[in-house]
């Protein structure tokens, strides 16, 4: 090892930054500090990849005081201000442990050098630095003065909000405007008065604004919309981006008083410069511009906003266009002739959003775009709008290739509540296609038609599973009185997803008797269909229930078997803890770990000195359910254990869990 060491530290010396680059990750590895020197120098190379590289290499060494000492030294080397910051940079990353030596160094170092400390003591963050710093704001050198005013907004500390407002009266524009930034950072609601007092001093009006664009408080709204008036042009972006981020800051509720108050003071100018601020290159105005001008629902606006439906800023463009409503249905409907697929859904989205029957004829033209995500919110949009003329256009959906396509137009057709298309949904029953069979089977139990019932009905003899399990689902969408004979044929089903659906159906229904009906599914051959019979016993409250599950546990599936406990859990009935119990002894630790947690569940005391065996089971899961369990049991026998299982369990999930259940005893003795 020693020997590649020595080779990689030549290397560091190689003409090729690539071998360079090599050696220093090499040493990297390492992670031995006896190589901190080589590798601070190589901070200082030509190469700016060799020095990133570098400083990531001194960071990943152990971060203690001696290090630091090297690091700061470096800071004092005028020659190389490559190595200089990359100097800070690393110390920046070494954080907290930096703190005491850069303090020693910042009350006796040059100017240049205190610079940079002061810079470093901001990106630590540590309130430690503040004393240091305010004193550092009567330095004799104006860069410090403005670094250490900088820094004192970094560490963001309320103790430091009275020196810094008042710099705000400096007669020093610099120093002003560097305050007003600290503050911002600060965010403390005492800088909103002082800050509005000095708004409309030059050459700090724009950091000003923006400052108070990011307070919540209602006051800042009055000088931001009195410069969104009346200001120079750059004055007026400012204030555009604090109206919004104050905005985005404030209660919901405040939102729709501050759009009022906007609109007190609208006028064509605010209008020609919000228009204007699309086209700027700042995304930030250009997005700002476009959820003002939603605000004031300026229509005028929409053919600019519209292209930027496919763009970075189409959420914000898609609900300016949505508060337009009525209004911009024509420049959508303009704008669809030359729009791309992203617009084109856009669009139907917002045509839809419109509730229009204008829009009826455009988004049937949608329903045929090549593009499936176009077709599908042309389809939404049309059962939102809900005109019958586009029940035929949206029928043929029901066998586009996408599903979601498919779901959209099933959705919207059953909100178009017509004659003609329940008979071409009739007429669909007889198709040689499967999946028309069962969209249309779906969209006529949404309809709740009940003149059908006799064709759904008949659909449960379909020779394909899919369109029988559909007919089910359609009739639980009907009165049980009528759905109830076809949904007892179905439970005798030779499909197992179909007697799952129909078992699921039938379980909805509480005024039918679900044990005339259960005996054969007691023991059939699905796991899932015996499972979802457990569940379903548990929500009855017949005492007939009870025997029956307890028969389940016997099942030899386990999956089945934690069914039945989850539901026998649900009665709470202490009768039950010891064929629960029972269920311990399980070879299947999924089994185990269920009957312990619902031991826990049922809240009966009697059983927590034999749960807390299982917190020494080798299954991880099983020892958080007893964790659990014993929690919500609260004995308080079980402290011991569960502190220790809190403090040594190798698995995380678990020591949180105890550490959990220890709670939940209140105050510790």
């Amino acid at each position: 090892m020693e020997k590649e060491a020595q080779q990689s530290l030549k290397e560091l010396q190689d003409l090729n930054p690539e071998v360079r680059l090599h050696a220093i990750e090499k040493l990297a590895r390492d992670k031995d500090p006896k190589y901190a020197t080589y590798l601070i120098d190589m901070m200082g190379d030509p190469e700016w990849r060799v020095r990133k590289t570098a400083v990531v290499a001194v960071t990943g060494l152990e971060r203690n005081v001696a290090l630091v000492e090297q690091l700061i030294q470096v800071l004092y080397q005028e020659g190389n201000v490559g190595k200089r910051n990359a100097s800070e940079e690393a110390l920046n990353h070494i954080g907290p442990v930096a703190l005491s030596p850069l303090l020693v160094h910042v009350r006796k170092a040059n100017k240049d050098v205190k610079k940079m400390i002061i810079e470093i003591l901001g990106e630590i963050g540590d309130a430690a630095a503040l004393p240091d710093l305010l004193a550092l704001l009567k330095d004799p050198d104006e860069n410090v003065r403005l670094a250490a005013t900088e820094s004192l907004g970094k560490l963001k500390d309320p103790r430091a909000i009275e020196a810094l407002l008042s710099l705000l009266s400096s007669e020093n524009t610099l120093v002003c405007f560097t305050s007003v930034k600290a503050l911002e950072r600060l965010g403390n609601d005492r800088a909103v008065d002082p800050l509005i007092r000095v708004a409309g001093r030059k050459g700090v009006e724009r950091a000003v604004l923006e400052a108070l664009g990011t307070f919540a408080n209602p006051a800042v709204l009055e000088p931001i919309l009195n410069e969104l008036g009346k200001g120079t042009p750059r004055i007026r972006e400012s204030a555009l981006k604090a109206l919004v981020d104050h905005s985005e800051r404030v209660a919901p509720d405040r939102l729709a008083a501050i759009i009022d108050r906007l609109r007190s003071s609208y006028d064509s100018k605010t209008a020609l410069f919000l228009s204007g601020s699309l086209d700027h290159p700042d995304e930030k105005i250009k997005r700002a511009a476009v959820i003002v001008l939603g605000w004031m629902e300026d229509s005028k606006a929409a053919a600019k906003i519209v292209p930027m439906i496919d763009s970075p800023l189409r959420q914000e463009a898609l609900g300016a266009l949505g508060r337009m409503k009525q209004h911009m249905v024509d420049v959508l409907l303009e704008s669809l002739v030359t729009a791309n697929e992203a617009t084109r859904e856009g669009i139907a989205q917002l045509l839809g959003e419109a509730e229009n029957r204008r829009a009826v004829g455009a988004l049937i033209r949608l329903l045929g775009d090549p593009n499936g995500h176009v077709r599908q919110t042309a389809a939404q949009s049309l059962g939102r709008i809900q005109d019958p003329s586009a029940g035929n256009a949206v029928l043929d959906l029901l066998e586009d290739e996408y599903i979601s396509v498919q779901e959209s137009a099933i959705q919207a057709l059953s909100l178009l509540k017509t004659p003609e298309i329940l008979t071409r949904l009739m007429n669909l029953l007889d198709s040689k296609k499967a999946t028309l069979r069962c969209n249309a089977i779906i969209v006529i139990g949404k309809m709740k038609a009940v003149e059908a019932l006799a064709r759904l009905s008949f659909c449960l003899k379909d020779e394909d599973p899919t369109v029988r399990r559909s007919a089910v689902e359609a009739l639980s969408e009907f009165q049980s009185a009528v759905a109830v004979p076809g949904l007892v044929l179905a439970l005798a089903d030779e499909d197992s997803t179909v007697r799952l659906a129909a078992l699921s159906a039938v379980a909805q229904h509480r005024e039918i008797d679900l044990l005339r009906h259960i005996d054969p599914l007691l023991t059939d051959e699905s796991i899932w269909v015996r499972a979802a019979v457990a569940k379903a016993l548990g929500e009855r409250k017949d005492p007939t229930v009870k025997t029956l599950l307890l028969g389940m546990l016997k099942d030899k599936v386990g999956a089945v078997q934690i069914a039945a406990m989850e539901a026998l859990g649900r009665f709470r009935d202490r009768r039950f803890s010891d064929p629960i119990l029972e269920m311990t002894t399980s070879a299947d630790p999924d089994v185990v770990k269920s009957a312990v947690a619902v031991l826990g569940e049922m809240g009966e005391p009697s059983v927590a000195q034999r749960i807390q065996v299982f917190m020494t089971h080798a299954n991880w899961g099983v020892r958080a359910a007893a964790a659990r369990s014993l929690g919500k049991l609260k004995d308080p026998s079980a402290r011991g254990s569960l502190d220790k299982l809190a403090k040594e369990d190798p698995d995380r999930l678990v020591r949180q869990t105890a550490q959990w259940a220890l709670d939940q005893f209140g105050t510790r003795p």
